[in-house]
């Protein structure tokens, strides 16, 4: 069951309807918490950490689980990215894929609400995974597909 901090709490209780997600999608060596790029619905910027506004859309979680045949799927949601021409510090988001390894690199996504600072705090997690090594892409998106670490922890 998630456990949001208080703040966060307060922040939707009283009426805030201005809820949004921020995802960290790392790359290279994932244990490095500064080998990240962060995007959000818009751009966001929360102390030296920048949460560039080019999601186009959040996909839904998918996951099966079949009782009588014992199996289950790995949980799986799909983000997708802006990719135009200067989307991303002067270039396409899809100019990283060069210097920059993104499959089978960790993720994190995060729930907030407006007026509150520290967007990535543990409290506010509400997914981590690992990114598929299927990142596709062309002239306007990129689309990633996130697998979720649940499936290892059941």
């Amino acid at each position: 069951m998630l456990s949001f901090d208080s703040r966060l709490t307060d922040a939707l209780t009283l009426g805030n309807t201005t809820a949004f997600f921020v995802l960290k999608l790392y790359y290279n060596d994932d244990t490095s918490a500064s080998n990240f790029i962060g995007v959000s619905d818009k751009h966001r910027v929360d102390g030296s950490d920048i949460y560039y506004g080019l999601v186009a859309s959040w996909g839904g979680l998918h996951q099966s689980l079949d009782f009588f045949n014992f199996t289950t799927s790995t949980g799986n949601t799909t983000v997708k990215l802006i990719n135009t021409e200067t989307c991303y510090e002067g270039g396409r988001f899809s100019d990283q894929f060069s210097t920059n390894n993104f499959a089978n690199r960790k993720w994190e996504l995060f729930l907030n609400a407006e007026g509150l600072s520290t967007f990535d705090t543990a409290a506010r997690m509400v997914g981590i995974g690992v990114i598929s090594g299927e990142i596709q892409y062309d002239q306007t998106s990129v689309s990633f597909s996130l697998l979720d670490y649940g499936s290892r922890y059941h």
